[in-house]
């Protein structure tokens, strides 16, 4: 599998899922949202709130860009207030990033985890953090099956600054 990290124009993304965080009960998106449609974002939010999705950590809602963007398919991943965000609640969530992704058989990710970088995350402690998660979460102990399972669909996460 490989990682990156990247700052580039969000024109050139593309993949099976875009993932964006949600903290602090909101989505967090860049200030230029350009890669991301005005209405599938007004969308995604409506559905948000009707459902009272809360965002706790871990907590994820996947849905379909219906051809309005480079991606199949948008991943809201919860990861809990600001003020509790800590190490452990970056790994939960890339691991439940990582197993969502890995049940639709995605290949390529483009995520937006690492705009969580704030005085008590630094981006070093969150790119360790989300490559952990993401390793954790793909484990499968299988030592003792006789059928071995494939290994991982997923090939390639981008995480975008």
């Amino acid at each position: 599998m490989k990682f990156s990290v990247e700052s580039r124009p969000s024109s050139q993304w593309s993949g099976d899922v875009f993932v964006i965080p949600f903290i602090d009960e909101k989505l967090k998106v860049p200030a230029k949202p350009a890669f991301f449609p005005r209405g599938l974002q007004e969308n995604i939010t409506g559905l948000l709130t009707k459902e009272k999705f809360k965002g706790e950590v871990g907590d994820a809602r996947l849905f379909s860009t219906h051809g309005k963007m480079k991606f199949d398919y948008v991943l809201v991943m919860g990861v809990g207030s600001s003020k509790k965000l800590d190490s452990e609640n970056l790994r939960k969530a890339a691991a439940r990033m990582a197993q969502a992704v890995e049940r639709l058989k995605g290949k390529k990710v483009v995520s937006l985890l690492p705009l969580l970088e704030d005085k008590k995350n630094s981006a070093a402690l969150l790119g360790e953090c989300l490559s952990e998660g993401v390793v954790l979460g793909l484990y499968s102990f299988d030592r003792y099956k006789s059928k071995k399972e494939k290994n991982s669909s997923l090939q390639e996460i981008r995480y975008v600054l």
